[in-house]
Parts: C-alpha cells; structure tokens; sequence
C-alpha cells in the first residue's frame, strides 16, 4: 500500500473522504448510464441503425454488434481481472500525470478531483488556459516530432514518458477523453508487482478480431491493418492472446523493462498503423512476456469509477 513515514513508522495511504465520495457518485453514475443504455438496445431493431449511431454507442457504451458472424446479436468480452498484492509506494514520490492533446481531437478536461501527490501536465501543441490545473509541456519544441502528423505526435508522448517526466518514479496516463474523477493513487497500489498496467479491452482478446472491427469503423485503412496482422501472422503471433485498451497508463516509465516495452511499441507504430492496441500485445509475445506481464487496472476503463469516459471532440 501507499505508505510514508511518521515519527519512525509507516502509516497507511488514507484515501481522502471527497474523493471516496465522488467515486461513489461516479459508480452510481456509471451503472445507470448502462442499464439505460441496454434498455436502448433491446428496444431497437439493430439493422436500422446507421453506422453514426453504433459508433456513438460503442464510444458510450459497452455493447456492439457481430457484423462478422451475420449475427444480429449482442456480445460483450468478459473476464476477471488478475488480483494481485499492493505496491508499496512511499508518498514523498510525486507522481505524473498526463495527458496527450495535439489539435482540436479533444479539448482539456478538468479533473474533479487534484491530489497534493501528483502534478498534472497536458502535452500539447497549443497554449491552454491559464486557469487550470495541467501544466502545459509545448510538444513543438520538440525538433525531432516537427514532420510527425498530430496522431503520430500523441502516440509519441504517450508511449515515451520518460523522455518528458524523468524526475518521476511513476506516471498515470489518460487520454484526452478522460476526465478524472476522483484520487488516481490508488491505481499504482493495484500495480502490484508490475511496472506498467492498464485495462483489458472489454470488447475482443485477440488483436485479429480488432483489426476487422478497425477496418469496420474506418479507424485505419483496409491495407495497412492487413499488412500489420499478417506479418504477426506470418511471424507466429497467436489469436486471442489477449488484448488490451490503452487509454489509461500506469507506469514506473524509467524502469528499464518498461522502457524496452515503450520503445519497442512505438517501434511496431512507426513501421505498421498508429491503433497502439494492435501491436501492445505482439511487443509481450515477441519479448517472450506472458500477457499477465501487464498489470490488469479492471475490466472496461468505462466502469472505472476513478474515471469518466466521453466522447472525443471530433
């Protein structure tokens, strides 16, 4: 657990009352937005929705339709997380938090909750309003990423924090979609013994199956996610190896595993397509990691009530 020293001895990281409070409120938030959601589903007929329509409730929700099956069914991907122990973190260790915003894809997000513990900072092309709590880190004065598209830039930061917090033991990752809702500590306790962690997809477990629903939802060309899949084919690459959503990133950055992990992706992003889920797990294989290498943070990153999950801009 979070723990720091006084008069000699170890006390216990207390999660504050607010934050508690607002998690609570978020959950309650949470499983209504869901049940709605579902009564939605059941009562429309899935071959009159356009594709505007399935997109928005995939950004919303946690249903999708089979279209590979000609099934009009609904499925969800579920399985239990891996428990572990908690880390112990000695609080004197400030903790980064950080968010990737280049362009107008996403527009800065209050947190609800600002932990004494952390710093915040948004890594961004554009000056920010000088009243909030992000930090701003101007991606521009970065001569090597000038020729990179804004999406090639996000991908960057995100998989390089210790090129920008290198004074940090650990950073907390969330995209620009996310607002934080309550205390983010508590996700480097379920850690555990790992040095990165995030969710597991709750749609697919298997990097194939993505890539036929990128294709589907136009995230990526037909061509380059094909050439991607089949070179892991070609190399060995199982399926359904597991398969995670990599919008919320818990990382000791300068642990020299993990940096080989983050170096490695951003190497497979930069040769394939720039969808960072479709490589994560071929990087574990090829280094000869199990897929429980990565620390699991929950099942669905929309159910987390440290978080709330929202459209993008665009």
């Amino acid at each position: 657990m979070l723990n720091h020293l006084v008069n000699g001895e170890f006390m216990k990281y207390n999660e504050s009352k607010q934050s508690k409070n607002l998690m609570k409120l978020n959950n309650d938030y949470i499983e209504l937005f869901n049940k709605t959601n579902s009564c939605f589903w059941k009562k429309r007929n899935l071959k009159k929705l356009n594709y505007r329509i399935i997109i928005n409730k995939i950004i919303y929700g946690y249903y999708f339709k089979d279209k590979l099956n000609n099934r009009n069914k609904l499925k969800t991907f579920k399985t239990n997380p891996i428990i572990e122990e908690k880390r112990e973190v000695d609080t004197n260790d400030r903790i980064a938090i950080y968010t990737v915003i280049i362009g107008d894809y996403d527009s800065l997000k209050e947190p609800l909750y600002i932990s004494d513990q952390c710093d915040y900072y948004v890594i961004t092309d554009k000056m920010r309003s000088k009243k909030t709590c992000w930090k701003t880190i101007d991606i521009n004065k970065f001569d090597n990423l000038k020729s990179f598209s804004n999406t090639k830039k996000a991908r960057y930061a995100k998989t390089h924090p210790e090129i920008f917090f290198k004074d940090y033991k650990y950073t907390i990752f969330v995209d620009g979609n996310i607002q934080i809702i309550s205390d983010l500590i508590p996700l480097i306790e379920k850690m555990g013994h790992h040095v990165f962690a995030t969710h597991l997809h709750p749609l697919n477990n298997c990097i194939y199956e993505e890539g036929r629903d990128i294709i589907t939802f136009r995230k990526a060309t037909k061509y380059e996610v094909n050439r991607q899949l089949n070179y892991y084919k070609k190399m060995g690459f199982p399926k359904r190896f597991g398969l995670f959503e990599t919008n919320v990133l818990v990382r000791e950055h300068n642990n020299d595993e993990c940096k080989n992990i983050d170096r490695q992706w951003w190497s497979e992003m930069e040769k394939f397509s720039l969808r960072d889920q479709l490589s994560l797990t071929y990087v574990l294989w090829n280094n000869k990691y199990k897929f429980s290498w990565i620390g699991i943070l929950g099942n669905n990153p929309r159910t987390n009530p440290r978080i709330r999950y929202l459209p993008h801009k665009e």
